[in-house]
């Protein structure tokens, strides 16, 4: 008999390992969206989690981005990224990711734009993009893509420890504002989120 991993779902809608910090966000009813739109997502969010210390830096550094400066910081930038995945292997995180039902193309895409950055310091897409894009819900989980599996297959990161992955990632121009901005698009919170396939923003 087969036993079946259960991973937490969090609100970007990729899977963490088990990690008792995590929470779930309280998001009030909007009447307005209930009886009015009928549209489920603002409810459907407060099934998955987010990540409370990456949510608060990251509103620290969009309140006072000059902290950014500071090497104090960039520390606490660092450790809460080792923290938020985890295990000390970056590609069984990634692999993990194969485990979700809530991700789709949208997420492919922003795991190959991430690759692609700690690889080689460039983006295609801003994260403010990506953290209206890549979510648990079916706006952005359904959208056909890659796998996570054929992104996994075409970079070499699945050998990797986390401790070189970061190590690359904060070497280029921007490096430590791309992790944290990174880490609140696949552990932070969603509160505005677009519908891909109609470009439309809730």
């Amino acid at each position: 008999m087969s036993v079946v991993q259960m991973f937490p779902v969090l609100q970007s809608g990729f899977v963490s390992f088990m990690n008792p910090h995590l929470q779930q966000s309280i998001i009030e009813k909007n009447p307005y969206i209930d009886l009015v739109l009928n549209k489920p997502y603002l409810k459907s969010k407060n099934t998955y989690l987010y990540l409370p210390t990456v949510e608060d830096i990251y509103k620290e550094f969009m309140s006072v981005p000059t902290r950014m400066h500071s090497m104090e910081f960039r520390e606490r930038i660092v450790k809460i990224a080792a923290k938020a995945f985890v295990d000390g292997d970056f590609g069984k995180w990634l692999m993990l990711q194969d485990y979700s039902k809530n991700t789709g193309g949208m997420h492919s895409k922003f795991l190959e734009d991430t690759i692609r950055y700690i690889l080689t310091g460039t983006r295609e897409y801003t994260h403010d993009s990506w953290i209206r894009m890549v979510h648990a819900l079916p706006a952005s989980s359904k959208l056909p893509g890659k796998s996570i599996k054929e992104v996994i297959k075409q970079y070499p990161l699945y050998e990797h420890q986390l401790s070189q992955i970061i190590t690359s990632w904060v070497s280029h121009r921007g490096g430590y504002e791309d992790l944290l901005q990174s880490l609140f698009v696949i552990f932070g919170t969603r509160r505005q989120i677009t519908d891909v396939a109609n470009l439309t923003t809730y």
